[in-house]
């Protein structure tokens, strides 16, 4: 017997369950409560199912009769309508989960890495990822990336330096395996064949130009119209031969503008050695200002105003962060068309401005190992320069930044004797 509306309103409930059937498998279920229910019995692969369309009145019969059909075509194509339910039902389970993106599992490992790496380093982690990955990857579910993609992004960053571009594939892989190992992977899609696709990274021992290429480099750097600060920092690290991380890392409490001397602590530099004294840097590293620096720190406060209250040298992109730790290589890459890539790295600054010392002999060795923040070796020289040398070397990074700045008119000055 066909059911119609009429008739189901009429059924009343027992103490037990009971079906009336509306033919083809399809019947309605009365509970003890009153409930009614709508449900299919068919048979797949010899096996009988039962299959739930809700419950009357809110399933209305028409809409049961429909789901039914609907059923019943599937079957006659050897599918279980069951088992697209189940699935349909997984899908909406999987979609109501927050997204495991690579962002999220970066910061998990980050927070790893910190019980056993220092802070500096997972900072600069999280710059390098921040500039060359997570534009691409952050956002993007983790299950989802794959090997192609992750060399693509290499080669994009080939630009940038071979380098680097294995770096950021070596991080992208630390994030991968972290990844398998809570579950969100099965698998790394960074292996060594993926390194395999690029160039062999060949890190340069620190280029240096010649002093008489000087003034042609300071002429392109004068024409470069790249950011402002970046060339600011590239400026300051010629004229105090620091190191890129120590310009990077400077803040404005460590600059006395009275005393025209820069005091990092020394927690703030390392000496190119393992140990010094016995394993601990008890003092701070001196930079004296020439009158040039103490210009370009002006002029740098100038363009950061009142956002760069900490770093003196801080990133375009947010001035609570410092520099990129590529920011300097990356701007020497593109000065003239690339025309110093190669040949002038940051930290060759350094081998510049210890050259031109060396080839002027009004400068003593321990003036500028000292100027470099290099051990001297000898302890008894060690105790007895006490004083640091200050006044030397601060005449030593005046001619230097005089020799800079007449660089750009092609006069490679002197020092007065008196």
């Amino acid at each position: 017997m066909k059911l119609n509306d009429k008739l189901i309103q009429t059924i009343k409930p027992t103490d037990k369950d009971f079906k009336i059937s509306d033919g083809a498998g399809l019947f309605l279920l009365v509970r003890p409560s009153g409930v009614k229910l709508w449900r299919l019995k068919y048979r797949v692969a010899g096996k009988e199912k039962l299959l739930s369309f809700g419950q009357y009145p809110e399933t209305t019969l028409k809409e049961a009769r429909q789901y039914a059909a609907d059923a019943h075509k599937l079957i006659g194509q050897k599918v279980d309508p069951m088992q697209i339910k189940k699935d349909a039902l997984n899908a909406i389970k999987v979609a109501a989960k927050p997204v495991e993106t690579f962002s999220k599992v970066m910061d998990e490992l980050l927070n790893a890495k910190r019980h056993r790496a220092s802070e500096k380093h997972c900072d600069d982690y999280r710059r390098s990822m921040e500039l060359h990955v997570l534009p691409t990857f952050g956002s993007r579910n983790i299950k989802e990336i794959g090997a192609l993609e992750i060399i693509e992004l290499g080669k994009k960053t080939e630009n940038a330096g071979c380098y680097l571009a294995h770096r950021i594939i070596q991080r992208i892989g630390e994030v991968m395996d972290f990844a398998v190992a809570t579950g969100r992977r099965d698998f790394n899609p960074v292996t060594k064949m993926t390194h395999q696709t690029l160039p062999p990274a060949v890190r340069e021992n620190s280029p240096a130009i010649e002093m008489s290429e000087l003034p042609d480099f300071m002429r392109d750097l004068a024409k470069y119209r790249g950011y402002p600060i970046t060339i600011l920092l590239m400026r300051f690290i010629m004229m105090t031969a620091c190191r890129t991380g120590e310009a990077r890392d400077l803040i404005w409490d460590w600059i006395d503008f009275d005393k025209k001397l820069i005091t990092i602590p020394p927690s703030g530099y390392k000496t190119g050695r393992k140990k010094i004294n016995s394993g601990n840097a008890a003092t701070p590293h001196f930079i004296p200002m020439s009158h040039q620096v103490i210009e370009l720190l002006e002029e740098t406060r100038t363009l950061t105003g009142n956002s760069g209250e900490k770093y003196v040298f801080p990133s375009y992109r947010n001035y609570n962060m410092k520099a990129s730790e590529n920011a300097v290589s990356a701007a020497l890459a593109n000065i003239a068309a690339g025309k110093w890539k190669g040949r002038q790295s940051g930290h060759g600054f350094r081998r510049l401005a210890r050259t031109a010392w060396s080839n002027h002999s009004e400068w003593s060795f321990e003036a500028m190992e000292r100027q470099l923040a290099h051990t001297v070796a000898n302890s008894t020289v060690t105790a007895y320069d006490k004083a640091e040398r200050l006044d030397e070397r601060a005449r030593m990074l005046q001619w230097w930044a005089d020799q800079i700045e007449a660089a750009g008119t092609a006069k490679i000055i002197q020092l007065k004797r008196a």
